[in-house]
């Protein structure tokens, strides 16, 4: 089982080859665990007795996924193949090499809608036979499909899993030079599909009947016997709004002691087991979600509490919850606080998914929002809701230790002030009430990059101050030196003094 991401290792010919045009593949992108999804489908195939070649490719992430070696092992086309005629057929009529009549039209739409043998017949004669697969090579730039060992039966050409989904590509993308509004006829023929083809054969097996909340559906589908002493089912295609999903899966069985019936069901369950909600899971469908309840201030202090929620789909464990203040962010942690509440929407998840946390607020107005970190398969860490909060122009920051030390105590801590535009602060001492110069908050606090990196990271206090023995309350305040609301009181201890 080998998962492939665009710019990373298949193999260099794999790289170059899902390089779409006009697709910007990111990191990773998820629909569900479609890795192991088709390692399940799979594996049921074969406990079936069927063996097949799975693709998966996504057009707008660049995500392609394949069950390893069969992805690039030949497999009969049988009707497929007929997508690469009309393909050939509509390039060189638009290239004026041959001609068109009403009748080839009509002759198209029932050979790609009902998937109609004789018509194939009639173009693989007229337009070379074998000829159709070496062009098709040759303008796709694929380098494992075959054209059949007799020259008389197209449904004997030789596929791969892999070729098929990159020749969907490339068409699609305009790299094989067939024009945009012919390959949009071609693909809406193909999604004009019939129920059954024009032999009275059922042909919504793998895609049509595997996705069925997915649309449109692009789809040509193939079955023959018994080549080779196998019995074939195929299905590829198109699917999804923008046509953003290539899948392709090749199947056979022994001929003898198997049925159609028995294929096609194993074809249409390695769909079923990629994606078990019947269409492919959209990355953001597995994004966490939440909600901030709650965002007070204490305007006194200057700091703020948060409180809220959040969950991911894809656990019902605590995830990480972060939240901002005028964009920089905070960890808060797990969201692992009893909510019951939730249970009634969410029982799966359980009621462990609450958070709640704060720190210091800095004066002005702010968008305090809060995020729910991803555990899984997803786009990014979601924002879940934000509350307009307003808090004086005062100096903000934090007491982070106060120790006694022999004749003194050691204080340190930060303090800035919104108004100051990263300029610096002074911070006073009190002990027992009495007040001492700290003199300049100055110290570099890398840490407070991340959180309050707005307002630059010089901002340290770290000082020893000569404190007489005994039992003291000392305490520490920022000192207020523009808009003059009053000076804050950062934090106070009791420390007994050696």
């Amino acid at each position: 089982m080998k998962r492939t991401w665009i710019g990373l290792a298949l193999a260099a010919s794999a790289v170059a080859a899902f390089a779409v045009a006009g697709t910007t593949p990111v990191a990773e992108a998820h629909h569900g665990d479609v890795v192991g999804g088709i390692a399940a489908a799979v594996r049921d195939a074969n406990s079936r007795g069927t063996a097949a070649a799975v693709s998966f490719f996504d057009r707008v992430s660049g995500q392609y996924a394949d069950n390893g070696d069969l992805a690039k092992a030949h497999f009969g086309s049988a009707s497929v193949v007929k997508v690469f005629i009309a393909d050939d057929l509509f390039y060189r009529s638009w290239r004026g090499e041959v001609g068109m009549s009403d009748f080839d039209w009509q002759q198209v739409d029932v050979m790609l809608r009902s998937s109609d043998d004789a018509a194939a017949s009639r173009f693989w004669s007229r337009l070379g036979g074998p000829a159709i697969v070496d062009r098709i090579k040759a303008r796709y730039r694929l380098n494992q499909i075959m054209p059949p060992i007799s020259a008389r039966w197209w449904g004997l050409t030789r596929l791969t899993s892999f070729d098929m989904s990159l020749y969907y590509a490339r068409m699609i993308n305009g790299e094989g030079g067939l024009p945009g509004w012919l390959a949009n006829g071609l693909l809406e023929r193909m999604a004009a599909f019939t129920d059954r083809g024009t032999d009275g054969f059922y042909q919504r097996h793998g895609i049509p009947d595997g996705l069925p909340g997915e649309s449109p559906k692009a789809v040509k589908q193939g079955w023959m016997c018994c080549q080779y002493g196998l019995r074939t089912i195929n299905t590829t295609g198109v699917v999804g709004p923008e046509r953003r999903f290539i899948i392709v899966v090749f199947a056979h069985d022994q001929a003898t002691g198997s049925t159609y019936q028995h294929t096609q069901e194993s074809v249409t369950r390695i769909v079923q087991r990629m994606f078990p909600g019947g269409r492919v899971p959209r990355p953001a469908e597995h994004n966490p979600f939440g909600a901030v309840d709650a965002v007070a201030v204490d305007p006194t202090r200057m700091r703020f509490q948060v409180s809220g929620w959040a969950i991911d789909p894809d656990t019902a464990a605590p995830i990480t919850a972060h939240m901002s203040v005028g964009g920089m962010r905070f960890n808060l942690g797990p969201a692992a606080g009893s909510r019951p509440d939730l249970v009634r929407f969410w029982p799966w998840a359980g009621p462990n998914h609450g958070f709640t946390g704060g720190g210091p607020m800095p004066g002005g107005t702010w968008d305090v929002c809060g995020f729910a970190i991803n555990a899984g398969p997803g786009e990014g860490d979601p924002q879940v809701g934000c509350k307009r909060v307003t808090a004086p122009q005062r100096p903000f920051g934090s007491l982070d230790g106060i120790t006694p030390v022999a004749g003194g105590v050691r204080v340190w801590g930060w303090v800035t002030e919104s108004e100051l535009a990263g300029g610096p602060s002074p911070a006073h001492l009190y002990v027992d009430g009495r007040a001492y110069d700290l003199g300049w908050a100055l110290v570099n606090r890398p840490d407070l990059a991340w959180t309050y990196g707005a307002w630059g990271t010089a901002h340290g206090f770290d000082k020893v101050m000569p404190v007489a023995a005994g039992t003291h309350q000392v305490c520490v305040r920022g000192v207020d030196l523009r808009t003059v609301v009053g000076d804050n009181e950062l934090g106070c201890r009791t420390v007994v003094v050696p």
